[in-house]
């Protein structure tokens, strides 16, 4: 029987898989959390992104709305129930009801409480004993691993890996690095969604200088042919260029995070990411491009194709003036468009006049778009409206290491 009105209980990892899955099979379904951040584990993007599909679904979110009752309806029966739910304010009426509200371990009726007074540890939410990396639970010989440890996650990779440290430590006393230390997760929702490493949240309570580089699916060549939605995002150290975060949201993406997870846990830079090599049309290319965008944010740019545009402009414009056979510095072209789409002669160029400028000095392929945010990318985020021309010089100079040189000696005199 497929539910006509799913009510779930919780809106964590568990609860945002459900709901997908029976909201795209036409279930209509309300999400109701008591707490009041929703998935605050997660990176504000992916955050913004499961939001985002939970309302194409329909998917009702409701945080901050304990549950006080759950009582049955007098017309409810086993074949067809009919519940009624309590929660303060507000009531809701479903016929199934599913509580998500996490895992707990099985830490009862074993003695642990006996051991309290000589330091071990029950957290009260989830009934998880505290262990370190190694499983020890500070107290004699015993080790918690799995579920019913903390750090477990509930999770069956997480917890085989906790059993060899475990065992490592407790039969060899050897070391036992940490180099994979980053573990990657991944969320099975519609579409999935995988992370290793810091959220931006995380990077910016550090106190770090942290740049993010986020690219669309469709900028690969299998994006375009799959025309799925989705995205990475890369959270970097600006003083070295390390990887901090690798964040997906899309088709693949748990799959994808692994090579993610170690470059984070080899402090991979953006550059050496860029110089990888990725098999053609595979969206492992999503780094590539990442890094790529990367290291344009590191000289301050803040949107890839606009600061592309910018770094074509000279070349371009030198190039059609050979191939025209025209003895006219590129210097006077550029001037001489920038006066002659100034209209109204304020010294300024629109969006719109800067793209009618460009386009007459050979740069044809640009979109209308294109100039507003070039603009954005010149005055570093200030205007998306108007150019003025020192500012278009100074840009393309920056871009530029022949037509700066050319500007130096103008200046000086030579």
């Amino acid at each position: 029987r497929l539910p006509k009105r799913l009510v779930i209980q919780g809106a964590g990892i568990i609860s945002v898989e459900y709901a997908l899955i029976f909201a795209k099979l036409g279930s209509h379904v309300t999400l109701i959390d008591a707490f009041p951040a929703f998935l605050p584990m997660l990176d504000v993007s992916l955050q913004e992104a499961v939001k985002q599909t939970l309302d194409e679904f329909k998917v009702e979110v409701i945080m901050g709305t304990p549950f006080k009752r759950v009582i049955a309806e007098p017309r409810s029966t086993p074949q067809n129930p009919a519940l009624r739910i309590d929660a303060g304010d507000r009531t809701f009426g479903c016929d199934t009801l599913l509580s998500a509200c996490g895992r707990s371990g099985n830490s009862d009726g074993i003695g642990l409480e006996n051991l309290a007074e000589k330091g071990l540890v029950i957290n009260p939410r989830g009934k998880l004993i505290s262990v370190d990396a190694n499983g020890y639970t500070g107290v004699g010989k015993v080790y918690a691993v799995g579920d019913v440890a903390s750090g477990s996650m509930g999770l069956a990779t997480m917890g085989q890996n906790q059993a060899a440290r475990a065992v490592r430590a407790l039969f060899s006393g050897a070391k036992i690095s940490d180099s994979a230390a980053v573990k990657p997760s991944a969320i099975w929702t519609i579409p999935e969604l995988a992370w290793a490493g810091m959220t931006e949240k995380q990077a910016e309570e550090k106190g770090l200088n942290y740049g993010v580089a986020k690219v669309d699916f469709k900028q690969t060549v299998k994006g375009c042919v799959t025309d799925q939605y989705g995205f990475l995002k890369l959270i970097f150290n600006r003083d070295n260029g390390k990887v901090l975060g690798t964040h997906l949201f899309g088709e693949s993406s748990c799959e994808l995070v692994n090579y993610g997870a170690e470059a984070v846990n080899l402090e991979t830079t953006i550059f050496k990411m860029l110089r990888f090599v990725f098999p053609a049309v595979t969206y492992h290319n999503l780094y590539s491009r990442a890094a790529a965008e990367g290291k344009l944010r590191l000289t301050g740019a803040k949107n890839l194709e606009a600061a592309t545009l910018w770094k074509q402009v000279y070349c371009i414009v030198e190039k059609g003036l050979k191939a025209s056979g025209q003895s006219v510095k590129v210097t006077d072209a550029l001037k001489k468009a920038f006066k002659f789409y100034d209209k109204r002669k304020h010294g300024f160029l629109s969006a719109k006049d800067l793209h009618s400028a460009l386009i007459s000095l050979g740069m044809e392929d640009m979109d209308e778009d294109d100039g507003a945010e070039m603009i954005f990318e010149a005055t570093d985020g200030k205007s998306m409206e108007e150019l003025d021309y020192e500012t278009f010089i100074a840009v393309i100079a920056q871009n530029a290491d022949a037509f700066r040189k050319t500007l130096e000696e103008e200046n000086n005199g030579v």
